[in-house]
């Protein structure tokens, strides 16, 4: 993880996309804020339009806030693929795997049977043409 947050990009045309696309968004939930009657639409309008400003005359001094935001988007996507792929695992492939042992499904064929002489299965033979090795898919 250490690695990938000394690889963020931090060019002036980085920094600037980072002060023009947080920035906007930004000012877009101060406006709704605005047209809503909220109270706290300067907290968004006043930063956005700051980093707007900044990301269009000097982006370079975007540089510190841009390694903490995307500092903080890799932490948050480590932990959260981490919970996604659990969730998918113990909330998905578990239960299947739990129903196909009641139904007695062994798709594997992993059963293990005293009376076989040999788990080897024959496979048809098939004349290819050579041509078709270099083809494997």
């Amino acid at each position: 993880m250490w690695d990938e947050f000394k690889s963020i990009k931090s060019g002036t045309k980085q920094l600037r996309e980072f002060g023009l696309l947080v920035g906007g968004i930004l000012v877009v939930l101060g406006i709704v804020g605005l047209w809503r009657g909220k109270a706290v639409y300067p907290c968004f309008l006043v930063p956005g339009a700051l980093l707007v400003l900044a990301g269009v005359i000097a982006p370079r001094i975007l540089t510190p806030l841009q390694k903490i935001w995307m500092g903080l988007a890799l932490l948050i996507g480590f932990f959260m693929s981490r919970l996604v792929l659990t969730l998918l695992f113990y909330g998905v492939m578990t239960p299947i795997g739990f129903l196909m042992r009641l139904s007695g499904n062994d798709i594997l064929d992993q059963r293990l049977d005293k009376k076989k002489p040999s788990y080897w299965l024959d496979r048809k033979e098939q004349n290819k043409p050579k041509a078709s090795y270099e083809n494997q898919y």
